[in-house]
């Protein structure tokens, strides 16, 4: 997204219109606006809008940003889909002549699947062909308005209906081709409807859209011996069964609430959740939660509770869930029913109250693992190699760590150590031995970038006062960023997060391009040092004498670089033993420190010959 359209989008998107659209906002005074914080429990006002400087700010909880920033936290939406919103809200048309086509490619493929969804849920609405389908809902407990709300729908036995019903509307085949509704005989030539005797669940992406389909064969028909039970719609543009969560779109506004995310197996399982009052809760394609599901579950939680059904082989699937969840520093917890009962049978049988009660009591998935290894390893009989091999199940877990975790990860991993320890009778050092032993060679960083990368450890990281101090005043003052060009060095910078600020900032130069904030954030995405961009901006914006401040800055970055040189001198200066030797090396000290601490005086030095 290019920094023109980004200038654009914010001109035309008035902060107390968008925001007011959300909340309820009140004057209060000349120039603010104030609300209820939609971003904590908030029940006295401290949500202030200021449209003159299109920011808003609680004073409660500290979330700040401007009209973009808003839209990203509200609807738990990455950099690009916020703009898409406002983009849209203000009839704007964001669409770059090079992506024209493709993006126009894509908008088609959302309407035919949309078509065809609409066609689904009328045919189940209404259609005598879907009589045995509204039955087997009836039967599983799901109410119309639940069916309403997730849009679900039928396709019939026939093999050529959605066919007929596209030639009759005008609708694109090829499109429908393309989305995977329809497929292409092998046989023979023709088309047909890749959908048949099946439940449709449309599945939609975080803003609703319907990008693809599950379809659930019915338990009469024909088909049953040599078709799946669940048929999801083919890999295409808009869908890919490995990224998609079921029900992501109306689960987003409860896990604020509750603090978590849920994850079940089953389309009917969520459905049963919302329709008794149980709204943090998604439902994978059929597939292992993996890392392309995390990144989208960050945004919204950092805490996730696998659900699992007794009788489904859950430690299986806690031993691949937790690796992953370890190495990126996220909670996960493992909740497991009643045996003989999925989420929907115990939903309906005991109640919400109950299945509350099963998520409430997830056992931490490190605790959850630990538990089985320490039964397996008390066994009478237990050798002393399945020991150590059960053992180093749980410490190779704890290995991928990420040696900058956060505190928190910190504290679990030295309690499960001394779990380890005193039912095992060894000690802390020995384990933690073992645990680096096992630690992996590259770091566990590379296993996926996509979720943790060096912004993410930026954010850990303490910057030194002269790089923060650069970026707040380049940000702030785009003119100094071709001074800083000359002066300065990307090496220049420690701190992972500020180089890549700073590194942009270049870039944006070179190709000569204005190095305003609102460039950097449109290349920096989701970034999680990009939400605080603004904050930086507008710190630097409070000093009224920019350029003697960038100089102060610069001077301090030189002192720093010659600081190493002044140490090598000073160490050279007090080993040397003749005169010359040391008058040399005090000319170069001279020459080269800048406010590094006392040098010796000529006088001084003199005397001691």
């Amino acid at each position: 997204m290019d920094n023109d359209r980004v200038k654009m989008v914010k001109e035309a998107s008035d902060i107390v219109d968008v925001v007011g659209s959300y909340i309820s906002l009140r004057p209060a005074g000349q120039q603010t606006f104030k609300g209820l914080c939609p971003f904590h429990d908030d029940h006295r006002p401290s949500f202030d809008v200021d449209p003159k400087r299109g920011r808003y700010r609680c004073w409660s909880c500290g979330k700040y940003g401007d009209v973009i920033t808003f839209v990203q936290e509200y609807e738990k939406v990455e950099f690009a889909e916020a703009l898409e919103i406002l983009a849209k809200r203000a009839g704007i048309n964001l669409e770059k002549k090079e992506n024209l086509v493709q993006n126009r490619l894509r908008g088609s493929m959302l309407d035919s699947v949309r078509w065809a969804s609409d066609q689904y849920h009328q045919c189940l609405q209404e259609s005598p062909l879907a009589a045995e389908a509204r039955s087997y809902l009836s039967s599983r407990g799901l109410e119309d308005e639940i069916i309403r709300q997730f849009g679900l729908g039928f396709a019939p036995r026939r093999g050529d209906w959605l066919l007929e019903l596209a030639h009759n509307d005008g609708v694109d085949v090829g499109m429908l081709e393309q989305v995977g509704l329809i497929g292409r005989k092998t046989d023979k030539p023709g088309l047909y409807d890749r959908f048949r005797d099946r439940i449709m669940f449309p599945i939609r992406n975080v803003l609703g859209n319907t990008v693809g389909f599950g379809g659930r064969i019915m338990p009469s028909s024909p088909f049953i011996d040599k078709a799946p039970k669940y048929y999801n719609s083919s890999d295409s543009p808009l869908f890919s069964k490995s990224e998609q969560l079921y029900g992501i779109d109306q689960a987003r506004n409860s896990i604020g609430k509750v603090g978590y995310l849920a994850v079940v197996e089953g389309y009917t399982d969520v459905m049963m959740a919302h329709q008794m009052g149980v709204g943090n809760i998604v439902a994978t394609m059929g597939t292992a939660i993996n890392a392309r599901h995390l990144r989208q579950l960050r945004r919204w939680t950092s805490k996730v509770v696998l659900v699992f059904d007794a009788d489904a082989g859950g430690e299986q699937g806690v031993d691949r869930a937790l690796e992953l969840f370890v190495t990126n520093d996220m909670d996960l917890a493992i909740a497991t029913l009643p045996e003989g009962l999925d989420p929907c049978d115990m939903l309906l049988n005991d109640g919400p109250e109950a299945f509350q009660e099963v998520l409430k009591g997830a056992v931490d998935a490190l605790e959850f693992k630990l538990s089985s290894i320490l039964a397996e390893i008390s066994r009478d009989g237990a050798s002393v190699e399945t020991k150590r091999k059960a053992t180093d199940s749980i410490l190779s877990v704890l290995a991928r760590i990420p040696v900058e975790s956060s505190p928190s990860s910190q504290l679990k991993m030295q309690l499960m150590l001394g779990r380890i320890g005193k039912r095992l009778g060894l000690s802390d050092e020995t384990l933690k031995s073992r645990v680096n032993e096992l630690r992996p060679k590259t770091e566990s960083r590379k296993v996926d970038t996509n979720i943790i990368n060096t912004t993410e450890e930026s954010r850990r990281a303490k910057p030194v006062p002269e790089e923060k101090e650069l970026v707040e005043v380049l940000l702030a003052n785009p003119d100094l960023v071709f001074r800083a060009r000359q002066d300065l060095s990307i090496d220049d910078l420690n701190h992972p997060g500020l180089r890549q600020i700073v590194s942009i900032l270049f870039d944006l130069l070179d190709e000569k391009r204005t190095p305003d904030l609102d460039a950097v954030r449109a290349r920096m995405g989701d970034s999680p040092i990009g939400s605080r961009l603004l904050d930086l901006a507008d710190q630097g914006r409070r000093n009224p004498e920019p350029v003697t401040w960038y100089g102060n800055i610069l001077e301090r970055f030189n002192e720093r670089k010659v600081k190493p040189v002044v140490r090598v001198l000073q160490d050279q200066l007090h080993a040397a033993n003749d005169h010359e030797t040391a008058m040399e090396l005090l000319r170069k000290l001279q020459s080269r420190s800048v406010g590094s601490g006392s040098v010796p005086t000529p006088s001084r030095l003199d005397g001691g010959h």
